[in-house]
C-alpha cells in the first residue's frame, strides 16, 4: 500500500476517463469517485471487497486504502476531490463514508453533474469565478449522495477509524514540521512506538521510507513557490533541504521512480 501525497499537497482536483484502469491498494486525502461505465471491477474499500458494475459508483473515503481491479474489458471515470472542496462537511461533522453506490438513476446525476464542472478544473482563474463554481458543484455532488445515501457504518469501523488518525496525524505531523530534520526516532516518540515498530508501520503503509516521503512533500511545496519566490536557493534551503546538490539529486531521483499505474 502507499499513500499519494502530491495531490494532497496541491489540492488539484482531477476527472479522467480510463480504459482497463488498474490502481494498486493506495490512500490520499482526497475523495475520489469510480464510475462504472462499461464492465466490471473488484474493489477493495477500507476492509469491504464488493464487485462494480455499469452505473455503480465507487466512492472511496478520504485516506481509505483503496484498490480497484478489471474484469475483463472496462471504460470508467476517475473524479477526485481534494480537502477543501469537501472541508465544510468536515467542519460540521458530516462523515462522508460512503462505500458502494448502486442506485443508476442518482448516479445518472452525479454523473451528469461531474462532467458539467469538468471543463473548470485547471481553468486558470478570472475573479476567483471558476474555482467558485467548482466549489459549488463539489458540494451539490456530495450532497446529493448525502441526500440519497446511508453512510455504512460496521464492526471495522472504529479500527479503520482509528488506523485512519494514526496516519493523519502522522501525515499532519511531516506536513508542518517538513522544514525541521525528522528522523525515525523523532516520530517513533511523537506517536509512542518503538522505533523498529514505527519504521516497519511506516514503509508497509506509505511504500517508501521516511526521507523519500519527507523529501516529496518538500519537492512539493517548493514546486508550488516557484512562481512565487524570486530567490530559488533560499526557498530550497528553507523548505528543509541541506544544499542545493542534495535538492537535484533527490528531484532527479523522484523523476527516474515510475509512478505506480493508475
Amino acid at each position: 500500500m502507499y499513500y499519494e501525497p502530491i495531490r494532497d499537497v496541491t489540492q488539484t482536483p482531477r476527472f479522467a476517463y480510463f480504459e482497463n484502469i488498474y490502481a494498486p491498494l493506495h490512500f490520499h486525502q482526497a475523495i475520489e469517485l469510480v464510475y462504472c461505465l462499461e464492465g466490471s471491477f473488484r474493489v477493495q474499500s477500507g476492509s469491504n471487497h464488493y464487485l462494480l458494475h455499469q452505473n455503480e459508483i465507487a466512492f472511496f473515503p478520504s485516506y481509505f486504502p483503496h484498490a480497484l481491479t478489471p474484469i475483463g474489458s472496462t471504460k470508467s471515470i476517475t473524479f477526485m476531490l481534494p480537502f477543501k472542496y469537501f472541508e465544510i462537511f468536515s467542519q460540521n461533522n458530516v462523515d462522508l463514508l460512503f462505500q458502494k453506490l448502486d442506485k443508476p438513476d442518482i448516479n445518472l446525476k452525479i454523473r451528469s453533474l461531474i462532467e458539467e464542472c469538468r471543463p473548470l478544473i485547471g481553468k486558470k482563474p478570472k475573479n476567483d469565478m471558476p474555482d467558485l463554481l467548482f466549489q459549488g458543484y463539489a458540494q451539490t455532488i456530495l450532497a446529493l449522495i448525502i441526500e440519497h445515501y446511508d453512510s455504512p457504518i460496521n464492526d471495522n469501523y472504529d479500527h479503520i477509524q482509528r488506523y485512519n488518525k494514526l496516519i493523519i496525524g502522522i501525515i499532519q505531523y511531516i506536513e508542518n514540521h517538513s522544514k525541521e530534520k525528522i528522523n525515525l526516532d523523532v516520530l517513533a516518540t511523537e506517536f509512542g512506538y518503538s522505533k523498529w515498530y514505527f519504521s516497519r508501520f511506516f514503509n508497509k503503509t506509505f511504500n517508501c521510507s521516511l526521507p523519500a516521503y519527507i523529501n516529496s512533500i518538500r519537492l512539493s511545496k517548493i514546486d508550488q513557490k516557484k512562481n512565487k519566490e524570486t530567490n530559488k536557493t533560499h526557498t530550497i534551503l528553507d523548505e528543509g533541504f541541506s544544499s542545493l546538490s542534495a535538492y537535484y539529486k533527490t528531484k532527479s531521483a523522484q523523476k527516474t521512480t515510475p509512478p505506480p499505474q493508475k
